[in-house]
């Protein structure tokens, strides 16, 4: 959007252009006094010109899943991504992420797919990497911001766009009360964790809640337990497994999806329940190779874990 003459329109950047090329004045002349013309007949008759209301749903994905990750409480991101759109009705939503992280790897390809399905329902789908190779850190949440602030701002008024966003904690709150409050947006829509230690301002509207801060269900359970069955096993016989081999193990035996296993084996590997460790291997040819493997950690770290989650080893 620019501004020509004190008019803001978005309609004029292609006769703009033309009139720098071709030097065609008397149509973007023509054009501006239509358009003037247009605006004048809605402000006298706007239900004749009714605008249209547009949903913009926020997701600060790492957030979540790093939440997800400190609690051990599996979530199905494209489910819960497809979840809120739907009730937010959005028709853009913006995913910000660390793409950085090994365990999100796999969540960026079914991005991208959702993204192609998206598509088809005339949904824009935005994804943002928040890593910065310069700092080497992530800043998804300054660019969660930076792109709010882009969007409210590029609106023709205050209320052409519905704001949610979906957030770990409340680091979003005062700069939504301050669009929405002294900027006059319409009011924003919330999508929190839930056994939140505070209240959620009355000043917005919560409209879904994430499992993420609540006890492990028995299935979540499972995957832990399993996963350091397989890991113990390996260890035990010499032949420590890497975290495909376990990932495998845990389907076959257990009928446990991968994306559940790797999401536990990361949340596992974050809490130093287990850990990576560089394993040899002498091929036929009698040459050398190294691979990744996973070990359990220290005995400290994986008793303090199974009895604080009331977890159970057979």
């Amino acid at each position: 959007m620019f501004t020509l003459n004190g008019l803001k329109t978005q309609r004029f950047r292609a006769f703009y252009f033309c009139y720098n090329k071709k030097g065609n004045y008397s149509r973007l002349t023509q054009r501006v006094k239509e358009t003037r013309k247009v605006d004048r007949v809605g402000q006298l008759f706007p239900l004749a010109y009714p605008k249209r209301t547009m949903n913009v749903l926020l997701i600060d994905l790492e957030a979540i899943y790093q939440k997800a990750i400190e609690n051990v409480r599996y979530i199905d991101v494209i489910k819960l991504i497809k979840r809120w759109t739907n009730i937010c009705e959005a028709k853009e939503v913006a995913v910000f992420v660390n793409l950085s992280k090994k365990h999100v790897k796999h969540t960026a390809e079914d991005l991208v797919a959702l993204k192609k399905r998206f598509t088809k329902d005339e949904i824009e789908l935005k994804i943002f990497d928040g890593y910065s190779e310069v700092e080497h850190k992530s800043f998804s949440d300054l660019v969660l911001a930076n792109y709010l602030y882009k969007s409210f701002f590029k609106q023709n008024t205050p209320k052409d766009n519905n704001y949610f966003i979906a957030a770990s904690d409340s680091r979003y709150f005062n700069l939504a009360k301050d669009l929405q409050e002294t900027h006059d947006g319409n009011q924003f829509g919330l999508i929190m964790p839930d056994k939140l230690p505070y209240d959620i301002p009355e000043i917005f509207k919560l409209v879904d809640e994430i499992k993420i801060n609540s006890p492990m269900t028995l299935v979540e359970k499972l995957v832990i337990q399993e996963s350091i069955r397989n890991i113990r096993y390996g260890e035990k016989n010499k032949q420590p497994y890497t975290i495909k081999n376990i990932v495998q193990q845990n389907l076959q035996n257990s009928k446990i999806p991968y994306s559940e296993s790797f999401f536990v084996i990361a949340a596992l590997l974050e809490k130093g329940v287990v850990r990576r460790a560089i394993s040899k291997m002498v091929t036929s040819e009698g040459e050398t190779t190294h691979y990744l493997v996973l070990r359990m950690g220290l005995k400290k770290n994986v008793n303090t874990f199974l009895k604080k989650n009331a977890i159970e080893l057979k």
